[in-house]
């Protein structure tokens, strides 16, 4: 019975897909994370979204990103998650994409 199974673990593997094959154009990410809105806002604050943001880049730029843009309050300046520079970064990271790359 054990061959049986076996057999059938080994026939179950053939029928796997093949692995996908990396993707030929660049891969590009923005990551926006916001803790703390303006006063006033009726958004709640968020204790991880900034922290989240940084180490997802970490895992993207390990696993092989071209290029990986974070927009955060701790960064500030041109890197502060405004919506003008949202624009900016989005723009930036945009311009000269063919069909073949991932944003």
């Amino acid at each position: 019975m054990r061959w049986w199974n076996l057999s059938m673990l080994l026939l179950a593997g053939l029928a796997l897909p093949a692995p996908a094959q990396p993707p030929a154009g660049k891969r590009c990410a923005l990551l926006v994370g916001v803790d703390a809105y303006e006063r006033g806002r009726e958004f709640p604050a968020l204790r991880y979204a900034e922290a989240d943001v940084e180490k997802l880049a970490t895992v993207l730029r390990r696993a092989g990103f071209d290029e990986v843009r974070v927009l955060a309050t701790a960064r500030g300046g041109k890197d502060a998650p405004t919506a003008a520079n949202v624009r900016k970064a989005l723009e930036a990271l945009a311009a000269d994409r063919g069909p073949e790359d991932t944003l």
